[in-house]
């Protein structure tokens, strides 16, 4: 899976590329989560070159990202997802931030059960 890109410095065309990016962590973080047990809903698409976005698929994207925040735990540096009528590349920083720190959270939650389960419980 491509890394997230969240340190963009300057306006860039936003591409199918990006957006198959944010979709593409979006479903994994989703099915991670699942695979713990969170119930969660979220709707990801295939975006292709001749693919317009938008702003109802936009916002798609960004509630799937909140919906996923909100399943999850209140991180205490997330950032805030704006609705607008555009996307510029401020706020595709914000997404691709969020997720990454999503998966940075999730990461550290499930290499902290080995710690706490039987091996270190004094059940052995």
């Amino acid at each position: 899976m491509d890394n997230l890109i969240f340190d963009r410095e300057r306006p860039v065309p936003l591409n199918f590329e990006d957006l198959n990016r944010i979709e593409s962590w979006t479903q994994y973080l989703y099915e991670y989560l699942r695979s713990l047990g969170y119930v969660i809903s979220v709707h990801t698409t295939t975006w292709e070159i001749k693919s317009i976005p938008w702003r109802a698929e936009i916002d798609r994207v960004r509630q799937n990202i909140i919906t996923l925040h909100e399943t999850f735990i209140l991180l205490p540096d997330w950032r805030e997802i704006s609705f607008t009528n555009s996307l510029d590349f401020e706020q595709v920083n914000v997404l691709e931030w969020d997720l990454q720190l999503i998966y940075n959270w999730l990461s550290r939650m499930v290499s902290a059960f080995w710690y706490s389960g039987e091996l270190y419980s004094g059940e052995v």
